[in-house]
This record gives structure tokens, C-alpha cells and sequence, in this order.
């Protein structure tokens, strides 16, 4: 009886340790995509901006049309996640409890399968990000040594 309580404790912290691993390469692989792509994205940004003005404002407005569309499909695809809230202290209380988990669960699927909508965002915002601190801030800092 205790050998297989014990096997049993074994089988449950083994399935634990293995979810958790599963969890962590995610995160991994979510922030190791977030670095990259930023990297390719401004990488082919400021090859543009080498290219010449046409160029450049070519793919600024590629970059901010296709940021823009993102960011809309992402909100309208979102919405019922966005209108039950975390924990569905947004719904009726009219509503039935199997109605409200029906909801619940469509709104953790849609944020699973949207996730990676939102990497894409935050790629194309950091390029934005880096573009304005190289324009601004970098070259401020520049100017004030002397360098061109």
C-alpha cells in the first residue's frame, strides 16, 4: 500500500517537474522571439534608412500599416476575453454558470492562440522604440560630444 503511494507521489511531481519545463521553454522561446525579431525588424528597418527617403518611408508605413492592422485584429478577436474580463467578474449575473465557463474557456483559448498576434506588436512597437531613441536621444547625446 505504501509502494504504491509512493509511486503514485513519484508519477504526480515527475508530470509537475515536466509542465513546469514545458512552461519555462516557452517563456524562453517567447522572449528569445521578441530579441530576434526586433533584432531582424529594425536590422531591415535601418538598412532602409540607408537606402534612401524612399526607401525608408516605404517601410516605416509597411511597419506601421501592418503594426496598426495587428493591433485591430488582435482587439477584435480579443473582444469577448476583453468583455468577461480575468475572472468574470464583468459578466450577468443573469447568465447561467455553464453559459459563464462556456465564456470563460473561449477566452483563454482565443488569448492562447492569439499570443503570438501580440509577440508580432511588440516586435514592430520596440522598432519604433529603438527608431525614436537613435533619431532623439542618441543623438542628442552626439551633439552634446562633439561626435557626428
Amino acid at each position: 500500500m505504501k509502494t504504491q503511494k509512493k509511486k503514485e507521489e513519484d508519477r504526480l511531481r515527475e508530470e509537475r517537474t515536466a509542465g513546469e519545463k514545458k512552461k519555462a521553454f516557452r517563456v524562453l522561446f517567447r522572449v528569445a522571439f521578441l530579441f530576434g525579431g526586433t533584432f531582424l525588424l529594425y536590422l531591415f528597418y535601418s538598412w532602409a534608412a540607408e537606402a534612401g527617403e524612399a526607401a525608408m518611408k516605404a517601410v516605416f508605413w509597411s511597419y506601421f500599416g501592418v503594426t496598426l492592422l495587428l493591433l485591430c485584429v488582435y482587439l477584435v478577436y480579443n473582444r469577448p476575453s476583453l468583455v468577461a474580463g480575468r475572472g468574470g467578474e464583468r459578466l450577468s449575473d443573469a447568465l447561467p454558470q455553464e453559459e459563464k465557463d462556456a465564456l470563460l474557456a473561449d477566452a483563454a483559448r482565443r488569448r492562447e492562440r492569439s499570443g503570438w498576434m501580440l509577440l508580432l506588436i511588440v516586435c514592430f512597437l520596440s522598432v519604433f522604440l529603438l527608431d525614436y531613441l537613435d533619431l532623439f536621444i542618441l543623438d542628442s547625446f552626439r551633439n552634446l560630444s562633439g561626435a557626428v
